[in-house]
């Protein structure tokens, strides 16, 4: 089996306490909530770094 390279973090230049884990605290898989962003800038924040990171 072929070890699965980690993938690069997302950077949402959001303050720390803007952002709490609601579950998976020590799973690699994370449910966050973000104070402070829409749903819509939070999706457009992410494409942008998904396709600023290809």
């Amino acid at each position: 089996m072929t070890p699965r390279a980690d993938p690069k973090p997302i950077r949402l230049d959001l303050k720390r306490p803007s952002v709490t884990i609601v579950s998976g605290m020590s799973s690699r898989n994370k449910t966050v909530e973000i104070v402070g962003l829409t749903l819509d800038e939070a999706e457009r924040r992410l494409t942008n770094a998904q396709e600023g990171a290809s």
